[in-house]
Parts: C-alpha cells; sequence; structure tokens
C-alpha cells in the first residue's frame, strides 16, 4: 500500500501521513509525491491552485543581479522537485513562460537553464567549488534529483556557458568518443 510505504520512507524525518489523505498521491509543501505505472515513488513541484505565480517584474526598480537571481532560484527548485524529466520539461517550460510575462528575456532565461542545471548536479555530487560556501560541505543537504537521458548535452551546455571545465563523467565519456 503507497501510504505504508511512503510513511517508512519518511519515518526518519518525522513525517507521518495518515491512510486517509492519501490515494495514489499525495501533496506536501511543494512536492507532490505519487505512485508511477511501475509502481515506484516519484515527485514533482506542486502549486496550489491559487498560486498567481508571479515574479518580480524586470520593469521594478531592483539591480539586474536580482533579476537573474530569482530566475536561476526557481530553476534551481524546479529541478530539485521533478524525479522524471518529462515533468521537469513541462514544469521548466511553464516557469519560462512566467518569467517572461514578467518581463524576462527569453533569451537570458535559456542561457541560464543550462547553469542551473549544473549547479544543481554539483550540489547533487557534493562539489562546492562554486559559490559562497566554498569547499564546504553543509552535511544536511538533500538533493533529490534524478538525471535523465538529456543530461550530457545540458552539462556541456552548461559549462561551455559558465566557461568553466568539465571533469565528470558523462564529459569524459563524450570525448573518448569523438
Amino acid at each position: 500500500m503507497f501510504v505504508n510505504k511512503l510513511n517508512e520512507e519518511s519515518r526518519p524525518y518525522g513525517i507521518q501521513f495518515a491512510d486517509a489523505q492519501i490515494g495514489t498521491k499525495v501533496h506536501y509543501l511543494d512536492l507532490t509525491i505519487y505512485i508511477d505505472e511501475g509502481n515506484e515513488i516519484q515527485y514533482r513541484l506542486y502549486r496550489k491552485e491559487t498560486d498567481a505565480r508571479q515574479y518580480l517584474n524586470t520593469g521594478s526598480f531592483h539591480p539586474p543581479t536580482v533579476f537573474r537571481s530569482v530566475a536561476f532560484s526557481q530553476m534551481l527548485r524546479v529541478i530539485s522537485r521533478n524525479s522524471r524529466e518529462e515533468t521537469l520539461v513541462r514544469d521548466m517550460e511553464e516557469l519560462r513562460d512566467d518569467l517572461i510575462r514578467a518581463g524576462h528575456s527569453e533569451e537570458k532565461l535559456l542561457e541560464i537553464e543550462p547553469e542551473a542545471l549544473v549547479r544543481s548536479m554539483e550540489n547533487y555530487s557534493g562539489d562546492k567549488s562554486s559559490g559562497p560556501h566554498k569547499g564546504k560541505v553543509k552535511e544536511n543537504l538533500i538533493f533529490t534529483t534524478k538525471f535523465f537521458k538529456e543530461v550530457d548535452k545540458w552539462v556541456k551546455l552548461g559549462h561551455q556557458k559558465t566557461g568553466r571545465g568539465c571533469e565528470s563523467d558523462i564529459c569524459s565519456q563524450e570525448e573518448h568518443q569523438h
């Protein structure tokens, strides 16, 4: 039964769900946790129906770095809240549309996306080579992104955009194939 498996997985974190709350999916904070066709637990971003999805308008009086940070952090959120490629792609497209509606340039958003994926992979692998916490590993950081078939293309593009060398297994394999 889904609720039993979910409770078993969440027990160490002090989270317990009642049988009455759950069918084959449950909304918890900003996640929808559900059982897929293969009887595996999956998750995706959850937004309440009343969420207007309005982001800081680029016409407001803020430094440009603030607008970029809003887009980047929301992309990280979308990436971390999806366990499947198809829901990630759909949620990222919706986010992009929402940010464009708030005045963001689609071109700039498309530049930021691969950088967000690279950052999420660094978080997942424990590589803290960038950002304010260089070299420090936060013990309670949990990053649950599952990677999918397009990840190698995004990683390579992200490393090209950021100017970082690519030392991951994916890039090494790609270099050996050429």
